[in-house]
Order: C-alpha cells, then structure tokens, then sequence
C-alpha cells in the first residue's frame, strides 16, 4: 500500500478485522460497465468512495490526534502520540489499546518517541527516528505496520517488538506461539492476533513467534540469517457474528453449516444445532446472511418431537433436492424412539420466505439403537437429474456395524426409499 511521499521499507503488520457490512470495496469486480466508461474510471471511483468512509482525519489544533472510521468492521479508531485505541461501535462493550513500547535487541531497546505524526488519505505514519509506525485503514481491517529499513545497530539475540496492549480483554497465548486469542467477559473470543508469517528481502521464511510479556506481547523473530528488509506480518481478526444458546446444557453449536441460500437473496445462509435443548428434545436455528452478515436473531427455529429425540444432532445444507432454485436443509435426531425405530432424519424445503415450517421429507432408521440421522449431509447430484440428492449416517445400525442410505432428490422432497445403502 504504497502513498506518494511516503516511506516504505520492510514491515511489521497486523489487521483488525470486525464485522462486515455492505461496501464496495477496491477488490470487487467492475460491472458491465457503459460503452465508452473505462476499468480505470471505475477503479478511481471506487477509491473515492472508500476514502470518503475511511479516510484518516485530524482533530485538535495541533496536529498531533486523529481518528478514522471502519464502517466494514464497524470500529473506530483514535490515534495520538501513545498508540491507538478502538473501541467497537457495534455496541458491545470492549475495547483494545496499542501501543509500542519498544524494539531491537532484548539486551538493549531501542527508545521509542514520536517526532510526529503525519496522515495522508487512508494512511498515518508515526515518526520514531529510524522506525516508521503506520496504520492503514481498510474495509479489510486497521492494517498496523513497521517499516524497518536496516538491521538494528546491536548485534546478537533475536529481533523483538514489544507491544503494550490494554483495555481489560483477557489474552490467551496459543501453544505454538503462532496466534492470541482475546476474551471479553465471556467465553466467546472477541478478537485473534495470529498468522504470524516473515518474510526476509529474498522472500525467505524466517522464523517468529509471539510470547506473553507482563501488560503485552512480544513479537520475537530469529533474524540471524534474514536480510533485510524484514516483513514480519501477524493477522488479528474478530468474530464478525456470534450467537448464544437459550439456556444452560443446550449444546448450541454441537452442528453447524452451511444452509446454502435458501430464500434465494444471494447471501449464504446458516443452520445451528443445540442437540440438549429443552430435556434433550433438540432445537435447530436457521440464521439468514445478508450483507451484515448473518443476522442477529434466527428467522427460523425448529423443536425435536419428544424428549432425548437430539434433533438438531446434525444439521447440512441438502442442497436443492427440488430443483425450484432454493437451497433446503436436511436435520438428524438420532435419538428419536432409539430404542425403537432409532432415530429420525427430516428434509426443510427452502423458499422465499426461508425454510418451510413443516418437514417435506422424514425418513427413519431400521432398528434400535441405529443413530440413524447422527450423520447428515448433501451428496449433491449423484444422478444428473438437476437435483441434489442426500446421504444419511446411521452408525449405530446392526450392532454398530453402521450403515449409510441415499435418497435421491425429487420435485417433492426426496425419495421415500433410499436408492442406495451400504453397510460397516
């Protein structure tokens, strides 16, 4: 990301990414533009608009506070001479600091000041002497760099940055030193810093981790053999969508899938399971996507018929086993009737108004204790017919010798029998 008058050497970079909203960004495709009307129009064009929503602005007199908004990832971020702190704007309540607090040899840090900040469209650059501290503003994220022209001037050890990070989110080191995952109040991870990846001036691997220091991290890279400049570039992301389960012991989220789209709007939709819901009955949540993303509440819920059924064990896209441009759902509840009929698998047709309210298709398994239904999935169009057609687990089946069942998709649903089977 290369801005005229700007200094760029080898980096350090992170990016922020939060929930998406509607934009169009410099990596979507051009139309079918007008005769006459140029890509390169259109590219400008697109970089106006962009900078008009995330451009970097000053604040203040004395030129040293900006801000910049990121209605993609909806945050905003405030920077001034002691880092930058985001604070959601999507109304949850955390927020994050940053701040460097020092670089170079572990035996011997480099000071860091800031002689001056200076902004330039959607990019800001803090002046440390010999470093440059930048943060770009995208619909992509808060990219967050360092651009380290030369080796530092002290000799042995390993190259670090150290980051001060505050705000009250709880870090959670990962093993292999490769990523951070952050906590709020909750047992939901509200933000990642991993995908820790270097790269030296032939664009050679060298090797980096990242470890805990007390208020921070370290970013700890093994330049001994590099040359520079370094490219040393950890990725944070965020959620871009969360949803809870009704109570205590639901399970919501033992499955999950893709629903494949299935009111027809042109987003992807998505089916979750919590198998324990209300005495083990089982409940399924169909949540639409749009351009925000999934939305906040599901559109669509679906109870299991009796107590221990599991509904909801298992859920998938099937496809469109109709052929009417819709994408259905198929659902498992293994446990319904187990020690009868055991278990249960149920076909949802989709439509313009998202999934049916009633099952199109059920189908059950050969005898006790079968968990037919604890696998469920698309097979997609076995036949060429136009129509996707569906597969079923029941691994419980003879004894636990398991068996898989296809049903071929028809204009009604599915199949009554399968067309196919095999056995453990």
């Amino acid at each position: 990301m290369n801005c005229p008058g700007l200094r760029s050497f080898g980096i350090v970079a992170l990016t922020v990414l939060l929930a998406d909203v509607p934009f169009i960004g410099a990596d979507s495709g051009p139309p079918d533009l007008p005769a006459g009307v140029s890509a390169d129009w259109w590219s400008r064009v697109q970089r106006s608009i962009q900078l008009e929503h995330y451009g970097i602005v000053g604040e203040g007199t004395h030129g040293n506070q900006f801000r910049a908004a990121n209605p993609a990832h909806r945050f905003e971020t405030r920077f001034d001479s002691g880092g930058i702190h985001l604070k959601s704007t999507a109304g949850a309540s955390w927020e994050w600091r940053l701040a460097l607090t020092g670089w170079g040899r572990p035996g011997g840090l480099e000071a860091v000041s800031v002689a001056g900040l200076r902004a330039e469209e959607d990019r800001i650059e803090f002046d440390r002497g010999p470093l440059i501290e930048w943060f770009v503003n995208t619909p992509q994220g808060l990219e967050h760099g360092f651009t380290v022209p030369v080796r530092p001037r002290a000799e042995g050890g390993q190259l670090v940055f150290d980051l001060a990070i505050a705000g009250g989110l709880r870090p959670v080191f990962a093993p292999d030193g490769q990523a951070i995952d952050f906590y709020s109040t909750g047992s939901i991870s509200v933000m990642r810093y991993g995908e820790l990846a270097v790269t030296d001036a032939r664009g050679g691997d060298v090797p980096a981790r990242m470890e805990p220091i007390v208020g921070g991290v370290r970013i700890v890279v093994d330049d001994s053999d590099a040359i520079y400049p370094l490219t040393v570039d950890p990725l944070a992301t965020s959620a871009s969508w969360t949803a809870t389960g009704e109570g205590t012991d639901n399970r919501f989220g033992h499955s999950v899938s893709s629903a494949g789209d299935v009111n027809g709007d042109g987003y992807s939709d998505l089916i979750v399971g919590a198998n324990h819901n209300s005495n083990y009955s089982g409940k399924a949540y169909l949540y639409l996507g749009g351009p925000s993303g999934p939305s906040a509440t599901a559109s669509w819920t679906k109870s299991g018929e009796a107590s221990g059924s599991e509904f909801g064990a298992a859920v998938a896209s099937a496809g469109d086993v109709n052929d009417d441009g819709y994408s259905d759902v198929v659902i498992g509840a293994p446990n319904y009737s187990s020690g009868t009929i055991g278990g249960k698998a149920y076909l949802y047709l989709g439509g313009p108004s998202g999934l049916a309210a009633t099952p199109a298709w059920t189908a059950v398994g050969q005898g006790a204790n079968s968990s037919f239904g604890w696998a469920v999935a698309s097979a997609g169009d076995v036949n060429g017919d136009g129509k996707a057609d569906v597969i079923i687990g029941a691994f419980g089946n003879a004894t636990s010798t398991g068996k898989a069942y296809l049903y071929l998709g028809v204009a009604s649903g599915l199949s009554i029998t399968p067309s196919w089977t095999k056995v453990g």
